[in-house]
């Protein structure tokens, strides 16, 4: 069975000694709408210039919105190179394509090279 969004960042919130600004930005990260996770990309942004970068891909992965399998799930490239989230040394993937698109607009609109959207087949 998932975790419920306010569980995991219970849960989050419980393990990692966060400022009340972190909380609260964590308790807006994502949204469940019609049955379907939302994620605020900006609140994301935000969090990750606080250093709360751990923290955000952390719940999202514990969601499922991220995953570290690369088989079936998406990721960005731009000149040369994967802009999907990362944690040190390993790649992090989408596991819906609107995510990955929707990260693409939040992180990238305004890139001067062509991002492109890809899914691992094997």
């Amino acid at each position: 069975m998932k975790k419920s969004v306010k569980m995991v960042v219970k849960e989050i919130i419980e393990k990692r000694r966060l400022s009340i600004y972190d909380q609260k930005d964590l308790e807006k990260l994502v949204d469940e709408v019609d049955g379907k996770l939302r994620v605020n990309w900006e609140i994301y942004d935000k969090m990750t210039e606080r250093r709360e970068y751990d923290t955000a891909v952390c719940a999202l992965l514990e969601l499922g919105i991220l995953s570290f399998r690369e088989k079936g799930n998406y990721g960005l490239i731009g000149g040369g190179t994967v802009l999907n989230p990362s944690t040190v040394g390993s790649s992090i993937y989408f596991t819906q394509k609107e995510d990955a698109l929707a990260y693409k607009k939040a992180q990238y609109s305004g890139a001067i090279y062509r991002i492109s959207l890809f899914q691992v087949i094997e």
